[in-house]
């Protein structure tokens, strides 16, 4: 029986804070344009920009970066723009400028590490280096 895989890769803490922060602030400025005599479109503007960098915040937050299960890897650095590859069809990784590339005959996707924690950057080389192995095993045996 196959044993179940999943692995949450998380965001690190700079970025996540980052827009939380900048949420606030956003959100403070327009609420000081609703405290002042103007209530006019910037107001609503910046209101608008901070809920949405507290709605990035919590995406980052709860969801993670990559999420690894069994068959498919999914990425997703956009909450409305997620991409997935399954990992059984990954024919070659490289590595550019400390990013990973994975990629499929039809699809690609790069992983960027400098936005992943500390700890997810450690899960996530053991799993690359056990996937390659397991790549050219499936070269060798195919040669």
């Amino acid at each position: 029986m196959k044993q179940d895989f999943d692995l949450k890769i998380i965001y690190n803490k700079t970025r996540t804070s980052f827009y939380f922060i900048m949420g606030i602030t956003w959100s403070l400025l327009g609420l000081g344009y609703f405290f002042s005599s103007k209530h006019d479109f910037l107001g609503y503007l910046n209101l608008a920009l901070g809920l949405l960098h507290f709605a990035v915040s919590y995406y980052s937050k709860h969801y993670g970066y990559l999420t690894i299960s069994n068959d498919i890897i999914k990425k997703r650095d956009h909450p409305f723009f997620n991409k997935s590859i399954t990992i059984k069809d990954i024919t070659d990784i490289g590595k550019i400028h400390g990013d990973y590339v994975l990629k499929t005959e039809t699809e690609k996707i790069r992983i960027d590490t400098s936005v992943i924690s500390v700890e997810s950057k450690k899960a996530l080389e053991n799993f690359i280096n056990d996937l390659e192995n397991s790549i050219k095993e499936s070269h060798e045996k195919s040669a």
